[in-house]
């Protein structure tokens, strides 16, 4: 998914107005009559909610709006620019500078991000009691070229957090209809995976958007593995389901306790937490599920030492495979509850 580019806009500078007296064959001299520039068309970006990506931005990089006319004898006034009108996906923020300029979250929502230049005046404005023939008219104004940067932030009731190969892809496609790409390697997902999650909460039907987020690191705050390409789509999410489970080398290490085993799940937990209370404290607000993923693997006494470490640290946490399903369900309803908050 293409969710960071870095466009150029530019909205269409104003028409001049012009000089011009009127000649007729009756009228030899005629007062002033040149018209005003039309104004230039400005850039405006609407929010499309069939759209999910910026891919549509890769191939076109550079958008203009139409130029306004210039002013015509007669005091014709200068046809006015049309405007430009860019659709990007819900989630979209626009950044300027540095800094953000808007934020399009709303189907058919409009924001005008470069505004079309005036049309300048033509003569007859000048005219006066003391100037009754005035050489005076005013050029349209100039826009500038502005170069943006556009981010989607994904749209998601619930984010899945978790370092690379905990399982967080396995449990969308067990949840949803998402196919994303699964493997056993770090960072098999490279940009959010979406689903959607159907299910009913007593007597209502909830549909919940699930996203998949690439796997964190420790120093994502800082950039490190795919950093801040990951952080800022948990931003909007509502809950955030941490989806946890031993590394492959710690669960075949027989040199380790399975209390030791679990002090490290807790460890990697605390790795989460801190990479996202750096990045924006107020991630540390949102609702929150633990889950231990991939318990088919687990025995009856690492489950219980899991279990405890993380009460230890006044912390509940819930067991499931999406291999074998085990514990799934819960685990649903319990996101669900949380979502629906």
């Amino acid at each position: 998914m293409v969710d960071h580019v870095e466009i150029s806009v530019k909205a269409g500078n104003g028409g001049d107005g012009i000089v011009h007296f009127l000649r007729l064959k009756f009228m030899p001299k005629g007062g002033p009559d040149g018209g005003d520039g039309g104004d230039g068309g400005s850039v405006w970006m609407i929010g499309d909610r069939n759209l999910n990506t910026l891919m549509q931005f890769r191939g076109s990089r550079e958008f203009k709006a139409e130029d306004g006319d210039n002013g015509g004898k007669w005091e014709k006034h200068g046809k006015n620019g049309a405007d430009l009108e860019i659709a990007v996906p819900l989630g979209t923020a626009v950044f300027w500078k540095g800094t953000q300029i808007a934020e399009i979250m709303r189907d058919k929502e409009r924001v005008c991000i470069s505004k079309g230049g005036k049309g300048g005046r033509g003569n007859p404005t000048f005219k006066s009691s003391t100037n009754t023939t005035p050489m005076t008219a005013e050029d349209g104004e100039k826009t500038p070229t502005m170069n943006v940067t556009l981010e989607l932030k994904v749209l998601a009731d619930v984010g899945f957090v978790g370092l690379p190969n905990a399982g967080k892809s396995t449990l969308l496609a067990t949840l949803t209809r998402a196919t994303p790409q699964i493997a056993d390697y770090p960072f098999t997902t490279l940009s959010p995976n979406i689903g959607v999650l159907t299910k009913k909460y007593g007597d209502e039907r909830v549909d919940l958007i699930l996203a998949d987020i690439p796997g964190l690191i420790e120093g994502a705050s800082e950039g490190k593995g795919l950093g801040l390409d990951f952080l800022r789509h948990v931003e909007r999410c509502r809950v955030l389901l941490f989806v946890i489970a031993l590394e492959q080398d710690v669960m075949m290490d027989e040199s380790l306790s399975a209390s030791q085993k679990a002090d490290s799940m807790v460890k990697t937990y605390r790795v989460l937490e801190k990479e996202l209370g750096s990045y924006h404290a107020s991630l540390m607000t949102k609702h929150r599920v633990i889950g231990v993923s991939k318990c088919d693997l687990y025995d009856e006494e690492l489950q219980a030492e899991i279990a405890r470490a993380f009460q230890a640290e006044k912390l509940d946490v819930m067991f499931f495979s999406s291999a074998t399903k085990e514990g799934v369900e819960d685990l649903t309803q319990r996101v669900v509850e949380l979502a629906r908050r």
